[in-house]
């Protein structure tokens, strides 16, 4: 672990937001002066109640400016830590780690405050550091070199396969959706609800490429290995060592390449062609 900042922030200001903080300390300035407490509006009460916090986070990039992880940050006095993990390719949160390690190199810390769609640094400038290689290691700087590349064609695996997955649940949803339409409307043909119900057989074989089958799977049949299985594989086979890419690393990574590529294809020519057709019939039918 890597400490980065023993940083000091006041609870208040992270724990309440603006309308509350002038709320009560209106209360606290009223029982020094010995006056009346003044009550809310109804108005300043919702404005309190929907107030966006604020909060503190240490955005970490690489000597290019690349982002590379965000680690969150509380109020009081702390010491943050980073594991020397990228974010995950995969991740929504983007305080999620998950990712590769990060080569030696230089980087930057910057500490930050968000709140109301405003960003504000509250160091002067980035503070630059620097990851120094394990001395016992025999990695050489082509070494790390040829980690970092085949890091970043995982990710994009990842992204690619994230990205499968999720367009695949999109189209399922919604043919879903247009077959029950079809069904309710007395005057759609029969050739139309077959196109649905033949796409969506589509879908259920690319599934079964992209996340195994899960039918034979169940019954404790071998099945092959899937897309994503292949995916998480190359990705993560090496996730907490500094060390080159295997053959069987880069095997399996090209061979999920060249299976995600063309389903990701199919299911974006789907999406722009075929549902747009279905929705528009389904429209015509209203």
């Amino acid at each position: 672990m890597f400490a980065l900042y023993d940083a000091l922030i006041p609870a208040d200001i992270v724990n309440m937001a603006g309308f509350e903080r002038w709320r009560k300390d209106a209360e606290k300035a009223a029982i020094k002066d010995k006056k009346e407490i003044p009550y809310p509006t109804l108005d300043e009460l919702r404005a309190e109640a929907e107030e966006e916090a604020a909060n503190y986070a240490i955005v970490i990039k690489d000597k290019l400016g690349n982002h590379i992880r965000t680690l969150s940050a509380s109020d009081g006095v702390n010491r943050v830590t980073w594991d020397f993990h990228s974010s995950s390719a995969n991740a929504a949160d983007e305080y999620a780690g998950g990712g590769p390690l990060c080569i030696p190199g230089d980087y930057t810390a910057t500490l930050i405050k968000r709140h109301r769609g405003e960003t504000t640094m509250l160091t002067p400038e980035p503070t630059a550091f620097t990851l120094i290689p394990d001395p016992l290691s025999k990695l050489t700087a082509g070494d790390y070199a040829e980690i970092a590349e085949f890091n970043r064609e995982a990710r994009k695996l990842q992204q690619d396969s994230a990205a499968a997955g999720k367009l695949h649940t999109e189209l399922t949803t919604k043919l879903e959706a247009v077959k029950v339409a079809l069904e309710l409307k007395g005057k759609s043909d029969d050739a139309t609800k077959i196109k649905v119900r033949a796409l969506l057989e589509t879908l259920k074989d690319m599934k079964r490429k992209l996340n195994g089958d899960a039918v034979l799977a169940a019954r404790n049949e071998n099945v092959p290995a899937s897309v994503s299985d292949r995916v998480r594989y190359a990705a993560g086979a090496t996730d907490d060592a500094w060390a080159k890419p295997t053959g069987t690393q880069r095997r399996v990574a090209l061979e999920a390449a060249g299976e995600l590529a063309p389903i990701l294809k199919s299911l974006r020519d789907m999406k722009k062609a075929d549902l747009s057709v279905l929705e528009a019939i389904v429209e015509e039918l209203r």
